[in-house]
């Protein structure tokens, strides 16, 4: 299964710490986070339900850390690692299932006033990648973010993109040994 990851700037960005915008994950060209309810009338952004988020950056750097934690093996099989889309109410589930295989599930959380938007079964279920490739995909469109930011001009926040930039190295560097880097059934530590 192929894995891409496309993202969207909602402004102009002059503050690294309040990019705007969201991601999404695709699976052979499905979307991961789909809602059953996709009105544009009933979403506060542009670019929702499309793409999930709302401060970008702070989506890229957990997206980031936990594909550094896969490429590297340091999860265990059968454990969800979580990527919040920001303050909304969508997750992103990362579960080893084996030494390759990675499920990718969305799920949404209670907690606003109103009921949250539901994801389609799929979704919620999730679908099976190759770890290793989604950790790829995570870095492309990393890199491909960070160019567009760097592009902006900025006023604030150059060293956060310096971290971002260390962590990306450091998932650049662990996705050469990925394949051996398998995750466990018991803790590495």
């Amino acid at each position: 299964m192929t894995v891409e990851i496309q993202y969207t700037i909602g402004d102009e960005v002059k503050d690294v710490n309040d990019v705007r915008g969201g991601l999404n994950i695709f699976v052979n060209g499905r979307r991961v986070v789909q809602y059953q309810e996709e009105d544009p009338s009933q979403w506060r952004h542009s670019w929702e339900p499309k793409f999930a988020g709302e401060y970008l950056h702070t989506v890229f750097s957990g997206l980031v850390k936990r594909a550094i934690s896969l490429s590297k093996g340091d999860v265990k099989i059968y454990q969800e690692n979580v990527v919040k889309f920001g303050p909304t109410v969508s997750r992103l589930i990362l579960e080893p299932l084996s030494d390759s295989d990675l499920r990718l599930a969305h799920r949404v959380t209670g907690g606003s006033v109103q009921e949250p938007p539901l994801p389609v079964s799929e979704s919620a279920r999730g679908y099976v990648v190759d770890r290793c490739e989604f950790s790829q995909a995570v870095s492309d469109a990393a890199h491909d973010y960070l160019a567009d930011v760097r592009a902006f001009p900025l006023e604030w926040g150059e060293d956060l993109l310096e971290e971002f930039e260390t962590a990306l190295d450091e998932l650049d560097k662990s996705l050469v040994d990925c394949a051996n880097n398998t995750p466990s059934l018991q803790s590495r530590h």
